[in-house]
């Protein structure tokens, strides 16, 4: 239970110690890190699903109770991304499928349409906007960095 909820107590508790500064603020952002498996259901991405899931539930629930003192809250959910964990997670396919790491990473990347898998580098030009002036009407929001392969219009 504890992987399920971790990122959603995570970030209530960081938001309940800001909210004093945030509303002081000139306004404050809040930008909560997700998952595309909010969106997307898989075989196994249950606990992270149902962890993003409620971090999204509470991101637009706390975009309410702050909105008035111009502060905004909005959930960035990445897809699968060429992070850290990246090359354990290549090794696993690869001996899973019986493959080579290059036919594993070669797997990764045809899932989404972009012909490759999202890095870091995608995410963070978002998450620097919504921390902008010029996203100051941008709040409540969920937004997919996942490289097209949502499978589906989300609006």
């Amino acid at each position: 239970m504890e992987r399920v909820m971790g990122k959603t107590l995570a970030s209530m508790r960081c938001c309940r110690a800001a909210l004093p500064h945030l509303r002081a603020s000139d306004g404050g952002r809040v930008i909560i890190i997700g998952g595309a498996s909010t969106r997307n259901v898989g075989v196994d991405a249950l606990p992270s699903g149902l962890g993003n899931a409620s971090a999204a539930n509470f991101s637009k629930q706390f975009s309410y109770e702050v909105a008035a003192d111009g502060v905004t809250v909005n959930i960035v959910h990445p897809s699968f991304t060429k992070s850290d964990r990246y090359p354990e997670r290549r090794a696993a396919r690869a001996k899973q499928r019986g493959i080579s790491l290059e036919e594993a990473e070669a797997s990764f990347a045809a899932q989404f349409p972009i012909g490759r898998i999202v890095e870091p580098d995608d995410i963070a030009p978002m998450v620097l906007f919504l921390a902008s002036r010029y996203a100051s009407a941008i709040t409540g929001q969920a937004i997919a960095i996942d490289g097209g392969s949502t499978p589906y219009v989300a609006y």
